[in-house]
């Protein structure tokens, strides 16, 4: 009766050793925890495409070219602006020129006779006239009225700018 009760403890005891099992009168209730599955971590490649589609490549030219224009109108726009700068600084340069030499004239000799209409011209196209007009007032002292005109053509619009001076006798 002895070997029909040790016999099994023992087989028991080697289940234990060999594979960690536990009997059910000692086990506990053991949750696992969840793992996450290995594809949920990495990408998912089977719905991204490899490139660009027909719709894609379209949209990004039109939207570089709306880019390219808009580039090129402001550079256009801004060339204009300069050339017409330069016109206008030429032109402030010439009526300074005439004022000055309105300067040293005395005021016997300021005159619409001594100062002719000055202006250039290309192939037949004026590029520049410079106009002076010149009034003897009485009224409160005697004095001249200067008026310069400066006309230029920029592009086929045609410009002007008008100076006034003044000469006390």
């Amino acid at each position: 009766m002895y070997v029909l009760l040790i016999k099994p403890l023992i087989k028991q005891h080697l289940l234990l050793e060999q594979r960690r099992y536990v009997p059910t009168a000692y086990r506990t209730t053991y949750v696992q925890p969840i793992k996450m599955k290995k594809r949920h971590l990495q990408k998912n490649t089977d719905h991204i495409p490899d490139g660009f589609t027909l719709v894609e490549a379209i949209i990004s030219l039109l939207v570089l070219a709306i880019m390219i224009a808009g580039l090129f109108a402001c550079l256009t726009f801004i060339a204009g602006s300069a050339q017409r700068a330069t016109y206008e600084t030429q032109g402030n340069m010439r009526v300074i020129k005439t004022l000055e030499l309105l300067e040293q004239y005395p005021y016997n000799m300021v005159t619409t006779n001594y100062f002719p209409i000055e202006y250039v011209t290309d192939n037949g196209e004026l590029v520049y006239a410079i106009t002076t007009t010149i009034v003897e007032v009485s009224s409160p002292t005697i004095h001249k009225n200067i008026t310069i005109d400066h006309t230029w053509k920029d592009g086929g619009i045609q410009r002007h700018t008008r100076y006034y001076s003044i000469k006390p006798e």
